[in-house]
């Protein structure tokens, strides 16, 4: 899922700039973990002693935007990927 919010996202940044194609030029993916200390049980006077960890999934693109379609490589067509992810996902697409 984090791998077509990201993509997603690239679709969505495409249009704004006005163009209608991109192409993924570099891509990385994995957990980051994030640990913060915590109150237990849910108390702010006990301190419980080992912290809580969050497993933070993330997805990041190097896109190249253009407006017509690439003669060399594959391009994504921005509108029909955000069409079909929202679809996908059942998001509305903020105005």
């Amino acid at each position: 899922m984090t791998g077509d919010l990201c993509l997603l996202r690239c679709a969505e940044v495409t249009l704004s700039q006005g163009n209608k194609f991109f192409q993924v030029v570099d891509s990385e993916s994995g957990n980051s973990f994030r640990s913060f200390p915590s109150s237990y049980p849910f108390d702010r006077h006990q301190i419980h002693e080992g912290p809580f960890v969050d497993d933070l999934a993330f997805v990041t693109k190097t896109i190249r935007i253009t407006s017509k379609e690439p003669i060399s490589g594959f391009a994504y067509d921005a509108q029909a990927i955000a069409s079909s992810l929202r679809r996908k996902y059942n998001l509305i697409k903020n105005q």
